[in-house]
């Protein structure tokens, strides 16, 4: 280990340090040697199949496809295996043998995506591939990490056309299974597309949402509800029903997970506390079963009474539609980050009258009963044709935090005592390191000899072979050691603070940028590095705008080279990096427009009455003001 990294472990703890890339892989080969062992063992097992696979055949096949070491390039015995399957599939297609077909397909996913598979005769796949093909869905798992927009904009072209495809063999009927094999073919269609990470880009992803949303919304209809007698909701304190002479609007503001800060959702504290209650009736409603989830549990005894002094509290799981329906909602505000197809689903049924939900989700959510999208032109300038949802548009940040509760457990800056320059990057590792974004790390350190990269993901090291192959490919290319490059394990979020805390220079992903990402090196005053590109959509440019909000417009760049040449000043020049101490930490966290809810309640609370065809209230509308409340 290097004897910056060694420095640097003892700043945070000892007996957790940090791998540099080279020993990370070494970790993870008897794992992949043993899933490339598996993997062929499927597949000659597959090879003498001669009839549909059974069950446990296919849940193997299931098992091998969601594992992520299957994201590493081929071996050259494995690509002659794919290249034998792909030939195997031709062949089936030529002499009309339809059980061949759907073998060798399946055999040949085991290596290649179906995207990238000759064009293929959907009307021969029979019923129990949808099942498989959920898994094998062309997502993260197949997406070129060299060309990070132009694989994922085929893979969108691709993945509309296949769904189309399926659509209208269906309805000419010749899909084999009837209406059993269309039931199965939604379903893996609408719960597979999550697995497409297109808000990585700067795609405009609403067709994409448009289609598979729909899809999912009529999946969601066609399963069977539960029992209305067998549906839960707990209310907690005064909800009665209203009367004729009560104009209030009411709002519900649902949360699967009160006890979360990110993209937002902390704000919930601020509408319950700061609405009129004279105009508004909010009540927080918490959408998960707290008889099974501890942690709901643990907010609710530490919270529940502060709480209930602003609001009651609705607690109900996604399968209790009809109870909701109960409440007579004006407004349904709905904080969950929809990750399409998990955990959307109360979103596919009206529930209220208006729905609306905002950047909890980083793209359009193509949920079929959100009427609204709460943005603004600045975090999305292309709103018009971004949104299956009508825009709603504010000025700035659709969200606020919330400060006492955000930071609890937060170290203090510290002082750096190692030498040469350490740069952080931040948890979220499988889902936004790429291409474009490596090249301007191995840029950065190419320049700035004395530093290292540290990457603090929040997932486990079995999740990540591809990557850590990823980097020693590139660092490779480059003739940068990968052992400038160190991976901590599963880490911690207290961990995570404190990494962040004696990181020199803390880099912002792109095209992906971040919320919490971007907050959290603020308070422990390690500067920020953001990309905010001049176009794009919200998750492309949040983090810009955050740091307008705190006035660091100088940490903010517009272009990758741009981005690389602010992180090796800030890396170099020690003066420089200095000058931004004053001007970063808790208070001017607290001190600005991100963590005041009362003034962000008196931007949005307007909308909320002008979508609910009760504008004429806002003028008698009055917001305590943040002291009264804090």
């Amino acid at each position: 280990m290097s004897e910056l990294m060694l420095a640097l472990s003892y700043q945070v703890e000892k007996d957790f340090l940090p791998l540099p890339a080279s020993e990370e892989w070494a970790e993870h080969l008897p794992r992949v040697q043993n899933f490339r062992q598996e993997r062929l063992s499927l597949d000659h097992t597959l090879e003498v199949c001669s009839s549909c696979p059974d069950q446990a055949l296919q849940d193997q096949v299931i098992a091998c496809l969601r594992q992520n070491a299957s994201l590493l390039d081929l071996e050259a015995e494995e690509q002659n295996r794919a290249n034998f399957w792909r030939a195997a599939l031709k062949k089936a297609a030529q002499e009309e043998d339809k059980t061949k077909y759907n073998i060798s397909f399946l055999a040949s996913l085991l290596y290649v995506p179906a995207n990238r598979l000759d064009p293929f005769k959907v009307d021969w796949l029979e019923p129990w591939f949808a099942r498989i093909f959920r898994w094998a869905f062309p997502g993260e798992k197949h997406l070129n990490f060299e060309s990070l927009e132009e694989d994922r904009a085929r893979v969108m072209k691709w993945s509309l056309s296949f769904a189309s495809q399926i659509q209208a063999v269906h309805q000419a009927g010749g899909l084999p299974g009837g209406e059993g094999g269309w039931k199965a073919w939604r379903e893996a269609l609408a719960f597979g597309s999550p697995f497409v990470p297109f808000h990585q880009t700067h795609l405009n992803i609403k067709p994409f949402a448009d289609l598979f949303g729909r899809l999912r919304g009529e999946a969601y209809h066609s399963l069977l509800p539960v029992p209305f007698e067998q549906q839960k909701m707990h209310i907690l304190g005064d909800f009665s029903v209203r009367s004729a002479q009560d104009q209030r609007v009411r709002i519900g503001i649902m949360t699967p997970a009160p006890f979360m800060h990110a993209h937002g959702v902390p704000d919930f504290i601020w509408f319950l506390a700061a609405l009129d209650k004279k105009i508004f009736q909010p009540v927080l409603i918490i959408n998960v079963d707290p008889d099974v989830h501890p942690k709901t549990q643990e907010f609710l005894k530490k919270h529940q009474e502060a709480l209930l002094k602003y609001a009651p509290i609705v607690l109900l799981p996604q399968t209790s539609v009809d109870k909701l329906r109960s409440l007579d909602l004006d407004i349904l505000y709905n904080l969950s980050g929809f990750p399409w197809g998990q955990g959307d689903r109360m979103e596919h049924f009206s529930l209220a009258k208006i729905h609306i939900t905002s950047f909890f989700t980083p793209a359009t959510t193509g949920c079929t009963k959100i009427d609204y999208y709460l943005t603004s032109p600045e975090l999305d300038p292309d709103y018009e044709n971004s949104f299956t949802e009508k825009p709603l548009l504010t000025k700035g940040l659709p969200f606020v935090f919330h400060y006492d509760s955000y930071f609890k457990g937060m170290p203090q800056s510290v002082q750096k005592s190692h030498k040469g320059i350490v740069y952080g990057v931040g948890p979220s590792l499988v889902k936004k390191l790429n291409k474009p974004f490596m090249d301007v790390l191995l840029g950065i350190l190419q320049r700035v000899p004395d530093s290292i990269v540290v990457f603090m993901p929040d997932i486990a090291p079995e999740r990540r072979p591809h990557l850590v192959a990823f980097v020693l490919k590139t660092c490779q290319q480059a003739g940068i050691s990968p052992d400038r490059f160190f991976f901590y394990q599963h880490c911690r979020r207290s961990l995570i603070y404190q990494m962040l805390a004696v990181s020199d220079v803390f880099l912002d992903f792109f095209p992906f940028s971040g919320t919490n990402n971007v907050i959290d090196p603020v308070y422990v005053k390690t500067p920020p590095v953001v990309l905010m590109p001049s176009q794009g959509h919200s998750r492309n440019r949040i983090g810009g705008l955050i740091m307008q909000a705190l006035g660091l417009d100088d940490l903010i760049a517009f272009s990758p080279e741009a981005y690389q040449d602010l992180a090796v000043r800030l890396g170099q020049d020690k003066a420089f990096r200095a000058s931004f101490q004053k001007r970063l930490g808790p208070e001017v966290l607290r001190r600005s427009s991100l963590f005041d809810g009362t003034s962000f309640v008196a931007r949005i609370a307007p909308l909320f009455l002008q979508v609910s065809g009760k504008a004429q209230f806002a003028k008698e509308m009055t917001v305590p003001c943040r002291q009264e409340i804090e």
